[in-house]
C-alpha cells in the first residue's frame, strides 16, 4: 500500500531586472497572488536590488541567477552573433537550474526572456510569459524576432489590449493563447483634495523612468508654454535613469537650467514613497511616446490626482478623454498644455473627471480581478499538463 502526497506546484517567475518600476510592481503582484493560493512561487534575478528589500520585507522568495536580458543595445548584428554563439550553453545552464529546483511551470515576465522559455521547453516544462512590451514603432522585423519566443508558451498574458495587438501584429495565431489581464493598484480607503499648499504655485509630477520613450522632454516643453503664459507652475521629474540613458538625463537637466526653466524644476530621483506623493500635486502628466499600462495613472485616479496623458499604447484602456482624465497624440505640446491648464483652472471639469476616475479605477482594476485572471491562467495551463509530482513511502 503507497500514500503519496502532493507537493504544491513550483512556479519559477523569471523577471530581468530588481527595480520596482511597473513591470516590476506586477512581477511582485503575480507572485503574491499566486502564493495566496498555495502556489510555491520563487522569483529568479540576475542580482540584488530595490526589489530584493521589498521581497523580503514580504518574506516572498528569490534566487540569483546569471541569465541575458533582451536590450535595444544587444539588439545590432554583432551582439546578436555574440548571443547566438553563446545561445546553447546559456540554454543547458538554465535548464539544469529548472531540473535541480523541480520547477514545474516557468512564468517569465517580459518578452526581453527568450532564454527562459526555451530552457524551459528543452526541460519540458509549461510556459507562462507576461507580455509588457506594446510599442507599434518597433520595426516589424525586430517585433517579429521579440515575439517569435512566444510560439513556444503554453499561455500569454497581455496586460492590455496594446500589448496584445503588438504580438498578434507578428503572429495573428497567437491570439488565442492570449489572456488580456489589467494591471492591480490597491487603492486608498479615502483621499484627501490634491494640489499644493501654496495655491498661488501649483506643481506637476511626471513620474516614471527618465527616458525618451516617457517624453519628459516633452513635460519640460509643456512647462515652458504655462511659465511662458504667467502661470507659476513648477514640476517634479520622479523617476530616475535606465543604464546607458545617462545622454537624455543630461539633457534634460540642461533644459532645466535655461533661464525659462531654471529654479523650476525639481529631479527627485526613484522615490519608493511616489505613491504617497502624489495627493500633494495638482496635475499628473504623462507625456508618453509609448506605453503599455502604466500603473502610476492608476494610481493618481485612485488618489485625486487630474491626469493629463497622451494617447499611446494601452493608455486609453485607462484613461477616457473627457471622462475620466484629458489625452492628447504623443509629442503634442500645445494641447498637453491646454489640457493641463483646463486642469489647474477649471475646478467643475476637475471635479467631474476626478470622480469619474476614482470609481473607474476601483472597478477596472482591482486587486481582485488582476489575482483572478493571473490565477486562470496559471490553473490552465497546470491542469493541461501532468507535472505534479507525489512523494511515496513505498521503496
Amino acid at each position: 500500500m503507497s500514500h503519496a502526497a502532493a507537493r504544491p506546484t513550483r512556479l519559477l517567475l523569471c523577471h530581468p531586472y530588481p527595480d520596482m518600476y511597473g513591470a516590476d510592481r506586477v512581477a511582485v503582484d503575480v507572485a503574491r497572488s499566486l502564493r495566496a493560493e498555495g502556489i510555491d512561487v520563487t522569483l529568479a534575478l540576475p542580482h540584488p536590488g530595490p526589489m530584493t528589500r521589498w521581497l523580503d520585507a514580504e518574506s516572498l522568495p528569490y534566487t540569483f541567477v546569471e541569465y541575458p536580458v533582451i536590450r535595444r543595445a544587444l539588439l545590432r548584428p554583432r551582439a546578436l552573433g555574440r548571443m547566438a554563439a553563446q545561445l546553447p550553453r546559456d540554454v543547458a545552464r538554465l535548464v539544469r537550474f529548472l531540473r535541480d529546483h523541480e520547477i514545474d511551470i516557468a512564468y517569465v515576465n517580459t518578452i526581453t526572456l527568450p532564454h527562459w522559455v526555451l530552457a524551459a521547453r528543452a526541460a519540458r516544462l509549461p510556459v507562462i510569459v507576461h507580455s509588457h512590451e506594446s510599442d507599434l514603432r518597433t520595426s516589424r522585423l525586430l517585433s517579429t524576432l521579440l515575439v517569435t519566443p512566444l510560439l513556444l508558451a503554453q499561455r500569454v498574458v497581455a496586460v492590455s489590449g496594446a500589448a496584445a495587438m503588438f504580438i498578434t501584429r507578428s503572429f495573428p495565431s497567437l491570439r488565442r493563447r492570449i489572456d488580456v489581464v489589467h494591471n492591480a493598484v490597491a487603492g486608498p480607503d479615502s483621499i484627501a483634495p490634491s494640489g499644493s499648499a501654496d495655491l498661488g504655485r501649483r506643481t506637476i509630477a511626471v513620474v516614471g523612468r527618465l527616458s525618451p520613450n516617457k517624453g519628459q522632454d516633452t513635460a519640460l516643453r509643456v512647462l515652458q508654454q504655462l511659465r511662458a503664459r504667467g502661470d507659476d507652475v513648477r514640476m517634479d521629474l520622479i523617476g530616475d535613469t535606465f543604464a546607458g540613458y545617462d545622454w537624455y538625463e543630461a539633457q534634460l537637466r540642461a533644459s532645466a537650467e535655461q533661464p525659462d526653466l531654471r529654479g523650476a524644476v525639481r529631479f527627485l530621483g526613484f522615490r519608493p514613497d511616489a505613491r504617497d506623493l502624489l495627493s500633494s500635486y495638482d496635475v499628473l502628466l504623462a507625456p508618453s511616446r509609448t506605453d503599455s499600462l502604466p500603473l502610476v495613472l492608476v494610481k493618481a485616479m485612485l488618489a485625486g490626482v487630474p491626469v493629463v496623458s497622451t494617447d499611446v499604447g494601452g493608455i486609453s484602456e485607462i484613461v477616457h478623454h473627457g471622462e475620466s482624465g484629458l489625452l492628447a497624440a504623443a509629442e503634442d505640446v500645445d494641447a498637453l498644455t491646454g489640457h493641463v491648464e483646463r486642469m489647474l483652472d477649471d475646478s467643475v471639469l476637475r471635479a467631474r473627471l476626478l470622480s469619474n476616475a476614482r470609481a473607474d479605477a476601483r472597478t477596472r482594476f482591482s486587486v481582485a480581478s488582476f489575482q483572478a485572471g493571473i490565477l486562470r491562467t496559471v490553473t490552465r495551463v497546470s491542469a493541461a499538463t501532468s507535472h505534479v509530482t507525489a512523494v511515496s513511502d513505498d521503496y
